[in-house]
């Protein structure tokens, strides 16, 4: 079974990792949130296509290379726009 969504907000769930083709049965999403949770690396959303133009990843535990996003200065996670769309994350 599919479902159209345009806006998908899973912030502050506690989610740890997503796994691949979480995502399969959606289409159409646009922005998902998925700050707040503790997330520690960049979950694979290629399921989603090329719909995605907004993806809130703030204040997560992704790390970036060797140094974590607070290392970096970027506030304890990721977070802004994805793809061609523009916008931001907050």
């Amino acid at each position: 079974m599919s479902a159209a969504a345009e806006h998908v907000n899973f912030a502050d769930n506690q989610i740890r990792e997503v796994q691949t083709g979480i995502f399969d049965h959606l289409y159409q999403v646009k922005e998902l949130k998925l700050d707040y949770n503790g997330l520690t690396t960049f979950p694979d959303l290629t399921s989603l296509g090329d719909t995605l133009e907004i993806l809130h990843l703030f204040n997560n535990d992704i790390e970036i290379g060797r140094a974590s996003c607070m290392e970096r200065g970027l506030g304890g996670g990721v977070g802004g726009a994805v793809g061609g769309g523009g916008g931001g994350g907050g």
